[in-house]
């Protein structure tokens, strides 16, 4: 609520009913060969899916505590102090505010749609959806047993986690 806030106070009502797309996915399915099909055959689209745009492990960690909180407090231990946690939450706010001023430079400098194929931005879909309600998503899904080779062929098993419900899903493999 407090993003929103900001951002209501920083843009106008205009600049968020624009159109932006958000492809939803896991990561290791096909998302940087979609950037480069973009990039290739569509003009009035910029694809976003490189480093720098991505949710810090800060930001990341957060929102999994905030998405946690329909467990009662028996249920589950904050491990860091309420002033952290706000620290924290003022850190998610910048971070997110930062992004959402990019995603406008795009939509109004250089006049095309942002497209967000980074999967790091997948649990904040809800998030961005409420900041820009005209926020469209496209689904991108692979066999879970394919990601999780393709994780440890490229070794990035370790240094690209994906998230828990990808990896503890009840998704049955298709072979």
């Amino acid at each position: 609520d407090r993003v929103k806030h900001k951002l209501d106070e920083a843009l106008g009502d205009n600049d968020r009913q624009k159109r932006i797309i958000q492809v939803i996915s896991s990561g290791r399915c096909g998302t940087y060969f979609l950037r480069t099909q973009l990039l290739n055959y569509a003009e009035n689209i910029v694809p976003i899916h490189n480093i720098y745009t991505i949710p810090s492990m800060n930001v990341r960690s957060l929102l999994s505590i905030i998405q946690s909180h329909d467990l009662s407090e028996s249920d589950y231990v904050l491990p860091i102090s309420k002033e952290q946690l706000s620290i924290l939450a003022k850190h998610m706010e910048r971070h997110l505010l930062v992004f959402c001023i990019e995603l406008l430079a795009y939509m109004n400098r250089f006049h095309k749609v942002p497209v967000i194929i980074n999967h790091w931005w997948s649990p904040f879909a809800f998030l961005l959806k409420s900041i820009f309600p005209n926020l469209e998503f496209l689904s991108l899904t692979r066999d879970r047993d394919s990601v999780m080779y393709s994780m440890v062929e490229k070794y990035q098993i370790y240094s690209n986690p994906m998230p828990p419900q990808l990896l503890f899903s009840n998704y049955e493999s298709s072979k």
